[in-house]
């Protein structure tokens, strides 16, 4: 089995765990990035809502038909909803292939990508890998525990 760390965010609002071979840093003050150089990229953004009377579930169903476009999915990781959907971005003739998740905890919303270079899944091997990086990420999701609760 891979070996995981075990990340905390810098203010201590949720744990998880990611595959060890990940690097890691951060995207201006708000984002976590993940990524092994070759084959993609993971990043996490918290947001605190401060308005009043905020609804985590209202949100994210607006949210959900607002990404009507993308084929937007509820998918269950550890139990828990997560709104997915997947786009590409298209950059000097090349392709960005993006995984979205999206999820939070009272006024807490959690915005993740998983993104890497579509010609990577050009052939079978680079297709696998691929393939190994998503569950490295279903596992990540899965490990989320809110510290707040």
């Amino acid at each position: 089995m891979e070996n995981y760390k075990t990340f905390t965010t810098n203010n201590g609002e949720i744990i998880f765990q990611y595959p060890s071979y990940w690097l890691n840093e951060m995207e201006g003050t708000d984002t976590y990035l993940f990524y092994e150089e070759y084959l993609g990229s993971f990043r996490m953004n918290l947001k605190r809502i401060s308005t009043k009377g905020f609804n985590m579930k209202a949100y994210l169903e607006k949210e959900f038909k607002d990404k009507d476009d993308f084929g937007p999915e509820w998918k269950k990781f550890n139990d828990v909803e997560f709104l997915c959907y997947e786009d590409d971005l298209e950059n000097n003739n090349q392709v960005t292939h993006i995984h979205y998740f999206i999820w939070g905890n009272k006024n807490l919303v959690i915005s993740c990508s998983f993104a890497y270079d579509s010609a990577v899944i050009d052939d079978v091997v680079g297709m696998d890998e691929i393939g190994k990086e998503l569950k490295g990420v279903e596992k990540l999701l899965s490990s989320i525990i809110f510290m707040e609760e």
